[in-house]
């Protein structure tokens, strides 16, 4: 036999909008959030956004973003968002996964024309930076 039990503390009918209508763009397949960064008092979360571009031919696309943590307002602030043109250039990648681990995004790909499936490594860096590894 299994159970399963669920607490939960409730919360104020005005507190949280749990509407949801839709307008996502349809071009992107994975969303990966993770780590932390502190500057000073500021602090937040990377992401990575993947998106897939093309029809019959797809290839993926990598946009990174820098997330500020606001507690005051209570919400998550977009500081940046840049591309990854050493990934989103050149050979036809199609991301099958995004994780995030040991300081980076770990992104498994498959290469057009190419068998296997390939790992990059993109890790975010404070200064609005990042590194990635083929």
């Amino acid at each position: 036999m299994f159970s399963l039990v669920l607490a939960a503390t409730p919360i104020s009918a005005g507190q949280y909008n749990l509407e949801f209508t839709g307008g996502v763009d349809t071009t992107i397949i994975h969303v990966s959030t993770g780590g932390l960064w502190e500057q000073g008092v500021n602090y937040g979360r990377w992401r990575l956004i993947v998106r897939n571009l093309g029809w019959e031919h797809t290839r993926s696309l990598l946009y990174l973003q820098w997330l500020r943590i606001d507690d005051e307002m209570n919400e998550v602030i977009e500081l940046k968002t840049i591309p990854i043109p050493e990934f989103n250039t050149g050979d036809w990648r199609n991301v099958l996964n995004v994780e995030y681990q040991n300081n980076g995004f770990t992104i498994h790909y498959g290469l057009r024309g190419r068998k296997g499936i390939h790992k990059a490594t993109l890790k975010p860096e404070l200064s609005g930076d990042y590194i990635i590894s083929f």
